[in-house]
């Protein structure tokens, strides 16, 4: 597009006002956005974890309208290696975005650097691991809740 043309174009968007339909646009594209998550395996639909994969469903559903979809994955907190296994099977998917309960160090910073590696950004969920390219952290502030208790 000629400079020129682009002018007009900006000129008549700031005239009109005009904000972009972004389900519009991203039906017309055809776009998709995976979302994987991996959590540690809920033993029950009373158990911890039940509750997260609640949240990040409904949270999902919410913008599936929007070309985005989940796939969920779980490992045991009793066997590293259902990790490594999961967090392989993420990456053969090239998801859009990884929601991450790191509770496994090692095998968790081999998987971020993987992430890393692929530009797939990631959020952590009940875990942080500092100094890592995380968007967000999900949870409680350990640290904070220490010096409370160790207050009391």
């Amino acid at each position: 597009m000629s400079l020129a043309k682009r002018k007009k174009v900006e000129e008549a968007i700031e005239k009109l006002d005009f904000n972009p339909n972004l389900l519009a646009r991203t039906l017309a594209l055809g776009r998709q956005f995976k979302v994987c998550s991996l959590f540690p395996e809920a033993t029950n639909v009373h158990s911890y974890w039940a509750l997260p994969k609640i949240g990040v469903d409904q949270g999902v559903e919410v913008y599936r309208d929007f070309g985005m979809e989940l796939h969920t994955y779980e490992y045991s907190l009793f066997d590293e290696s259902s990790f490594v296994k999961s967090a392989d099977a993420i990456l053969g998917k090239n998801p859009s975005g990884v929601i991450l309960a790191p509770l496994f160090e090692k095998e968790s910073l081999e998987f971020i650097a993987k992430l890393e590696e692929r530009d797939i950004p990631y959020v952590f969920i009940d875990a942080n691991i500092k100094n890592k390219k995380n968007l967000s952290y999900i949870g409680p502030d350990l640290e904070g809740s220490g010096y409370i208790a160790g207050n009391y």
